[in-house]
């Protein structure tokens, strides 16, 4: 009731952000287990993850948490509080 609209887009583009952050470390933790074990079972085909990939992924994601969550924090700093509580 008593933030401005730019804080309530602020707090839902970092929350966008950090939702697709923690979703990419959590993907690179994934791979770095997946490819451990593809090359533990196979030797004819060595996979490799580069710090430029892993950084490229972090970006990326980053960058979609701003993208796609543009739209609904404009929506929800367009709100009218009092509608938007009494709706609940």
């Amino acid at each position: 009731i008593g933030a401005r609209r730019e804080d309530i887009m602020m707090q839902f583009l970092i929350e966008a952000v950090m939702i697709c952050t923690i979703g990419a470390i959590l993907g690179v933790i994934l791979s770095i287990f997946v490819i451990f074990a593809f090359n533990t079972l196979s030797t004819d085909f060595p996979m490799i993850l580069n710090a430029y990939s892993v950084l490229l992924g972090l970006l990326s994601s980053m960058f979609i948490g701003v993208v796609f969550g543009f739209f609904p924090a404009r929506n929800a700093a367009n709100l009218n509080p009092i509608s938007a509580l009494s709706k609940e």
